[in-house]
């Protein structure tokens, strides 16, 4: 598996952040990587662009989409 890098589309794999409206299975993309391996990733809106969250997720919390 191919190691999560900056600006790389993911998609969420939990229902952790269900309160900031953001499902499973919902895509973003790698605005952050920090040292202690976590992510900051912005999940927005398909249809109009408007960001609907930004999320400090684990690695764990999204994978890689192909």
């Amino acid at each position: 598996m191919t190691e999560i890098q900056l600006y790389d589309r993911v998609r969420v794999v939990t229902s952790r952040f269900v309160g900031d409206g953001v499902m499973a299975g919902m895509h973003g993309y790698v605005v952050e990587k920090y040292a202690d391996g976590e992510f900051e990733v912005e999940v927005s809106d398909p249809a109009t662009g408007e960001t609907i969250a930004l999320l400090t997720v684990r690695p764990g919390d999204v994978e890689r989409d192909a």
